[in-house]
């Protein structure tokens, strides 16, 4: 049975098909090409020449040879931890964590700042003293692997005033602060961008690696 998103075979969607191989193994572990042409929809030719290049580029790497009773054994592709490194920030009420995550959601290393309650410029600023020191423990190569920066906040933090027990207009810098814009400027000064159309579902893996408060 195919998944529900299938893969088209123009040239035109090569990053699509990458992604929907990508978030295929992994959802559902190593696979051999054949088994992700079945269940992408895409020809074997097609997946067959993306997964070589994903190997070239080091996003994945070949597992165990799977021996079966008949036929032939089969090769299964499985993500390289060391492959595709994120960023994840979680604005919490009373602290923020900064975690590397590598691409099988393994947390590799997480700071924390406490703090009365979030205000931008405090947020940012430990951002980017964070990462100052992650990059610093990083080699060139594994830097260069960094695909971007997720983040986890509550929605409107400026409502969330009362519930932080901040005094009256204290968080109300949050309403004129673009997150994504922000996120986006500390990303290009510290070059997360360089692994364009590698970048998984961050946020959605943000649980994975935080701890609530």
């Amino acid at each position: 049975m195919r998944d529900a998103a299938e893969g088209v075979n123009q040239s035109s969607v090569r990053d699509h098909n990458e992604r929907l191989i990508l978030s295929l193994i992994q959802r559902h572990g190593p696979r051999p090409g054949s088994d992700i042409a079945r269940r992408t929809g895409l020809s074997p030719q097609t997946v067959s020449v993306i997964l070589r290049s994903l190997e070239e580029d080091g996003v994945i790497e070949r597992g165990a040879l799977m021996r079966g009773r008949v036929g032939k054994p089969r090769t299964p592709m499985a993500l390289r931890a060391d492959g595709v490194l994120s960023i994840g920030l979680k604005i919490g009420r009373r602290s923020a964590d900064i975690v590397l995550m590598d691409f099988l959601g393994e947390v590799r290393q997480r700071l924390r700042r406490s703090y009365a309650y979030p205000v931008p410029d405090e947020i940012f600023a430990f951002l980017e003293e964070g990462l100052t020191q992650i990059k610093a423990g990083l080699s060139d190569e594994q830097a260069g692997r960094i695909c971007g920066i997720g983040i986890a906040a509550p929605f409107e933090l400026w409502n969330w005033q009362e519930a932080a027990g901040a005094p009256i207009g204290a968080m109300d810098a949050w309403r004129d602060t673009d997150l994504a814009a922000r996120i986006a400027e500390v990303s290009a000064r510290f070059s997360l961008d360089a692994m364009p159309g590698k970048q998984m579902a961050i946020d959605a893996d943000l649980g994975a690696g935080m701890i609530d408060e």
